[in-house]
């Protein structure tokens, strides 16, 4: 092989796995090396992890090469932290020391950009982070319907936030419609099986009424609701707006 061959094919920094070197004992198969740089008559010399400095000869020794993995670039974005670019290697391995455990790839936008999370975070209790919006839909539907929508999203693992607006004549005096309008997620006890609850928890939109049950509204009075589902993937910053189990008032 050419010098020059040698010098484009072990670069300074080109990682080497011994497996024989002629006449050296101390020299033991399996040791790993750093090229530091080949020299005019071709030999190539290391930066071994015994500490040896010994060069190779491409003719005599018997040595691989390891061929390292590309590098991506990709935006970090950590909780209540500015997003930042950083390197990784382009491996499934290096996403999933990334993001901490197992990868969930979520492609919502039109571009060629897709959003890899900890496809186990919302199970794990994981700290919350941004939340990705879809289209609202806006439908009609009895609290029945609306418990066993909520209680399918859970069963899928599509976790679903939606705003139950009362209608203005549901009152015996006059609200806002953001007064009459309250913030409930699928993540509520009383949507997850197995839970045992069986009441929906909610807070109004400009926060005046806070943990109310909005199903004893809906038994008491037989409210029509109007519902806009908002759907999210794992990790929704609303889920920290969950109430504790425990006492709570009736609302209005």
């Amino acid at each position: 092989m050419k010098l020059k061959e040698i010098r484009e094919m072990y670069p300074e920094g080109t990682q080497i796995i011994l497996q024989e070197m002629r006449g050296e004992s101390q020299m033991p198969s399996g040791l790993k090396g750093t090229v530091k740089f080949v020299d005019d008559a071709g030999q190539i010399h290391m930066r071994w992890e015994n500490g040896s400095s010994l060069a190779l000869n491409i003719d005599e020794d018997t040595f691989e090469k390891v061929e390292t993995s590309e590098k991506i670039s990709v935006i970090l974005i950590e909780p209540d932290k500015y997003p930042k670019v950083i390197e990784i290697e382009d491996t499934l391995e290096a996403m999933q020391e990334t993001v901490g455990g197992y990868i969930e790839e979520y492609m919502p936008f039109d571009d060629e950009v897709a959003i890899i999370c900890n496809e186990e975070g919302k199970m794990n209790g994981a700290e919350l982070n941004r939340a990705i919006y879809s289209e609202p839909e806006n439908v009609e539907m009895s609290y029945q319907q609306l418990k066993a929508h909520l209680r399918q999203a859970e069963k899928d693992r599509s976790h679903t936030v939606g705003y139950i607006v009362f209608t203005a004549d549901s009152f015996d005096k006059s609200y806002t419609e953001e007064e009459r309008t309250y913030v409930v997620g699928s993540n509520n006890k009383a949507f997850i099986e197995g839970m045992g609850g069986y009441s929906i928890y909610a807070s109004s939109l400009d926060g005046s009424d806070k943990n109310v049950r909005l199903e004893a509204y809906e038994r008491k009075n037989n409210l029509p609701w109007r519902f806009i589902l908002l759907r999210f993937r794992n990790q929704n910053r609303l889920n920290s707006k969950r109430r504790k189990t425990g006492a709570c008032n009736t609302g209005r």
